[in-house]
This record gives C-alpha cells, sequence and structure tokens, in this order.
C-alpha cells in the first residue's frame, strides 16, 4: 500500500468517526481510544482472540452496532457460546496516530461549526445600504471592512472582496474570480484568509487539514470527497498552495475552470464528477511548482513581500493604536450583510455599453504590446468588471472596465489609462 492511499485511508475513518461523533457524540472517541489501546496493550498474549464489550468502560451495543456497520469493527475469528468478541478492523488504519490525528481534527471540526456565520435579517440593514450605494463606491467603501486588524492591502483587500462578491458561472462564462496572493511569509496572506474562514463564512483548508487533499480519492467503491467539493457554492481560503500534491493541482486547475472535480475509481475503470463551484483565494510563499495553466487561471497574481522600514513603523504605529481595542466592524457582521442583500442581483449590460467596452479592450490590448495575445486575461477583465457593478448595485459601465485594467496590469500607466477614459468619452 502506497502512502498516498494509506492518507486516502485515514481519509475515510475520520470521515465515519466524523459521523458517529455528529449522531452520538464524543463517546466514539473515547472508546475508539480505549479499544486501541487494550488491542495494543494485549495483542502479544497467547490467548488473546479479541476484546468483549465488559472489557471497553462505557461501550454498550448500540455503539458496537454503529461501529460494526461503519466497518471500524469487526467480529472475531473467535467463538464462543457465552460472549461475543471484536477486534478492529484492518481495513482501514484504526491506530494511535491515526485516532490522536482524527481526535484533534474533529474537535477542530466542530469549534469551526460553532462560529459559522448565520444568515441576517437583511431588513434590519435595507435602508442603510440604499444610502451609501447612492453616496459611495461600494468597492472602496467595504474593502476596509476586511480584516481591519490588518492595516494598509488596500490592493489586496479589494481582490478578496472582489472574489466573495463573484456571481456563479452563466452560459458557459465563468463568473467565479481567483485569487492568488504569494511572497514573503509574515506578509498577512494566513490572517487575511482565516479572518474571512472566522467572519464571511468562506472554507479554509492547508495541507495539513485533509489528508484527501484538495481533490479527493477512493478506495474500491469508497468515495472520499476532498475539501473543493466539499466547499461547492462556496469561497475556498487554501493556504500554503505549493505544498499540496500535483494531483491536487489537477484537480484545482478542473474546479476553477469548470466549477467541478472528477475522481477516478477502480484505477479509472469507473469515474465520478462532484459539483465543486468555488471561488479561491489561495495563499503561497513560491508559485515556482505551479503549472502556467493553473496560473493563467487565477484572476489576481498579487505578490507581497515584507514590509520596509518606514512602511513597518506605521503598521507598528496602527497595531499599538489598535492592540486590544474594540473594532466595531471586524467581526464583519454589515459586509456579510451586504453581500447577502446583492447576492442575487445580476448587473445588465446594454447593447452601447458592450459596443463601448470591445473598443477600450481593443485599445488596451494596443497599448498592451504584446506579441501574443492573453484571452484569459481579457476574460478577467469582463468578470472584474462586471463584480464591480453587481457590489454597487447597477448596470455596468465602460468605466468598470478601465478600473478592472487598473487592478490587474500594474505596467499600464496613468497616461495609458487616461487614454482608454478619454476614448469612453469619445464613444458615449
Amino acid at each position: 500500500m502506497d502512502i498516498e492511499e494509506q492518507e486516502i485511508q485515514v481519509e475515510v475513518l475520520k470521515r465515519k468517526i466524523e459521523d458517529l461523533v455528529a449522531k452520538g457524540g464524543a463517546k466514539y472517541l473515547d472508546a475508539l481510544a480505549m479499544i486501541v489501546n487494550f488491542e495494543k496493550e494485549h495483542k502479544d498474549d497467547r490467548y488473546y482472540f479479541g476484546w468483549r464489550m465488559e472489557d471497553i468502560e462505557g461501550l454498550n451495543g448500540g455503539m458496537i452496532a454503529r461501529m460494526k456497520e461503519a466497518g471500524i469493527i469487526a467480529p472475531s475469528p473467535y467463538r464462543s457460546n457465552k460472549y461475543s468478541t471484536w477486534i478492529l478492523t484492518y481495513a482501514i488504519p484504526v491506530n494511535e496516530v491515526a485516532l490522536e490525528k482524527i481526535h484533534n481534527e474533529v474537535e477542530q471540526t466542530q469549534e469551526m461549526q460553532e462560529i459559522e456565520p448565520q444568515m441576517l435579517d437583511i431588513n434590519d440593514y435595507k435602508d442603510k445600504f440604499n444610502e451609501i450605494v447612492k453616496k459611495y463606491d461600494m468597492l472602496d467603501y467595504w474593502a476596509r471592512f476586511i480584516n481591519p486588524k490588518v492595516t494598509g492591502m488596500e490592493h489586496v483587500k479589494r481582490a478578496l472582496l472582489l472574489s466573495v462578491a463573484s456571481t456563479n458561472d452563466r452560459y458557459g462564462d465563468r463568473g467565479r474570480i481567483h485569487v492568488l496572493m504569494y511572497g514573503d511569509p509574515g506578509t498577512a496572506k494566513t490572517e487575511l484568509m482565516m479572518w474571512m474562514h472566522h467572519y464571511l463564512g468562506a472554507k479554509f483548508t492547508t495541507h495539513r487539514s485533509s489528508d484527501a487533499g484538495l481533490m479527493g480519492g477512493a478506495i474500491g467503491n469508497d468515495i472520499v470527497a476532498g475539501a473543493l467539493p466539499r466547499a461547492d457554492g462556496k469561497v475556498i481560503c487554501i493556504d500554503e498552495l505549493d505544498k499540496f500534491s500535483n494531483k491536487d493541482f489537477a484537480g484545482l486547475l478542473e474546479a476553477m475552470s469548470s466549477g467541478r472535480v472528477t475522481i477516478s475509481l477502480m484505477k479509472g475503470e469507473v469515474e465520478k464528477t462532484f459539483p465543486a463551484r468555488v471561488r479561491v483565494i489561495a495563499g503561497s510563499n513560491k508559485i515556482d511548482r505551479f503549472p502556467p495553466e493553473l496560473l493563467d487561471r487565477f484572476d489576481f497574481k498579487i505578490y507581497l513581500e515584507k514590509p520596509k522600514r518606514d512602511e513597518e513603523k506605521r503598521i507598528i504605529s496602527d497595531m499599538v493604536d489598535s492592540w486590544f481595542t474594540e473594532k466595531p466592524s471586524y467581526n464583519g457582521v454589515e459586509l456579510r450583510a451586504y453581500l447577502q442583500w446583492i447576492s442575487n442581483y445580476e448587473p445588465e449590460i446594454s447593447y452601447n455599453v458592450r459596443k463601448i467596452v470591445k473598443k477600450v479592450i481593443q485599445m488596451y490590448i494596443d497599448l498592451r504590446g504584446e506579441e501574443k495575445g492573453n484571452i484569459r486575461r481579457d476574460e478577467s477583465i469582463m468578470r472584474i468588471a462586471y463584480t464591480i457593478a453587481k457590489l454597487n448595485k447597477r448596470a455596468m459601465m465602460p468605466e468598470d472596465v478601465v478600473r478592472a485594467i487598473r487592478y490587474i496590469d500594474e505596467t499600464m500607466t496613468e497616461g495609458k489609462l487616461n487614454g482608454l477614459k478619454l476614448l469612453i468619452e469619445k464613444e458615449k
């Protein structure tokens, strides 16, 4: 059995135990720990043929029945007319290491479930939202609400907000916006993603938190869904993306492009496809392992480096001011309510706007001066412009396209951007 299959088997065990804990509580974890210890202590006994229910404190017939049904325990080959004996099944690795890992992860999962944001009553916020949407640009207004404890980084926060607010795919066009933050450790990548997990309901995963990885796997006919299919319809924050496997990169590419992942069973003889319509926000120290086609799927690729001395002084000044002080917007309630308010809004794109946008993007292609085209970047411009309109709960405008170009192409000078604006004025 190779390492990958062992990891998948541990994930199978984890899922089975999670189901037992969800139905019957933590007593199953305690009972399994005692069973593991009992078998370890007696495995070398000459006349050891398994354990009885009476050997395990707190165990009862119902628990045995459920563990047997889950395939975690099995009847011992030894038979007695007086009592039944049981053993841990070796179809899945029930051992101290696996059990400790599962215990920690189940506890962590329960903690995360307790803080998962609930739906809000939008009626409490409607009047305020109708007022501010008339006065302010909603991208700039709400971007500052993303983890207010992290000062600055406005360009990063705008990208994260655009990803969270982006729409689902429609008519064969991808509406979901993906963001990659990469660069030096200690540049707030994890802090931003964890805040989005705790307060905006994004899913969070690392290479350590799921043995099934991003995509998933299978043992025989038993399928283990990875993080991507479990996050279907949501934002997924992936920390330390560079630590995942090449198989995970392939699954991530499929999910980012088409909103699904395909898991092969029995060495490719059977395949099963799961929906994975995710908005990906990823953090990574390095990107040299990533396939070019994977990098190409990220609408934003933002390089982060540790601050220079003067910037560090400004950051520490803000940090001291806010240390152990309440920030009214830190819990993200209003931002979450606003995102809920606009979630079903679909901006109109009029015929005249489409006509002007064509000319703006064609002029941008000329200004870019590259010999080879980049259709995916052009599609990113449309996705971002559309989401800017959605955030502002209005029809899409040609100016949204210029803003999108500004955000994703650092080579565009103010002079070039002003040229695009003059074109818009001329065409209106």
